[in-house]
């Protein structure tokens, strides 16, 4: 809540930024959502439970997506944050591996190895896809020396995806692929809208059955 008002505070001082902010395309989609989650709150049958609800959504809105928005536009700090933040998750990668490894990486137990970092092993493997783009783009991108490091924390990053068992990570891995290749060859806006109509279509097929 604090950072959320931060934020704000933040706004009302430097109007333009705000302006930007609220121009970008992914606001005006978290603008909808919200529009459309206010209008299912009025029909709610517990209005108080979804009052709150969105407010905290609105709060998280703000301060994560809203502080972000602020924090990453110098790209300096964009590449610092991977860095650390890939530093940091490679060694909870580790630890979870070698706890996992004491039980012969069967899948009963993904649920609870991973913590005190990570509530259960979806979160986990979520937090590992993120990330996935991010080290394949460095390794495209940089020298010999540092594509040998990002090569290996790719490979150690799909073998973590694996042993952690979530068939969601897996699907968000595919789609992150596919995306990578429309992006890479440049691909019309018509090339994103079939790829979204594929998926949707094979996720409402595999739903039915």
């Amino acid at each position: 809540t604090a950072l959320g008002v931060s934020v704000i505070i933040y706004w009302l001082r430097n109007g333009t930024e705000f302006s930007e902010w609220a121009s970008h395309p992914i606001t005006l989609a978290a603008t909808g959502y919200l529009f459309f989650l206010f209008i299912s709150v009025l029909y709610s049958e517990m209005l108080t439970v979804s009052i709150k609800s969105m407010i905290v959504k609105c709060i998280y809105i703000t301060s994560f997506y809203g502080g972000a928005f602020l924090y990453f536009r110098n790209h300096e700090v964009d590449k610092k944050f991977i860095i650390y933040y890939l530093f940091s998750l490679i060694l909870i990668i580790i630890i979870v591996l070698v706890r996992h490894s004491e039980f012969s990486f069967s899948k009963d137990v993904s649920g609870f190895v991973t913590k005190p970092f990570f509530q259960d092993h979806t979160i986990y493997s979520a937090a590992m896809v993120f990330m996935l783009p991010l080290v394949a783009f460095q390794l495209m991108k940089t020298s010999m020396g540092n594509g040998i490091m990002y090569f290996f924390v790719l490979l150690l990053l799909v073998t973590a995806i694996f042993f952690a068992g979530s068939r969601a990570a897996w699907l968000s891995v595919g789609v992150a692929l596919c995306f990578g290749i429309l992006l890479y060859f440049r691909m019309p806006a018509t090339g994103f809208a079939v790829l979204a109509l594929v998926i949707g279509m094979i996720v409402i097929g595999k739903s039915d059955d």
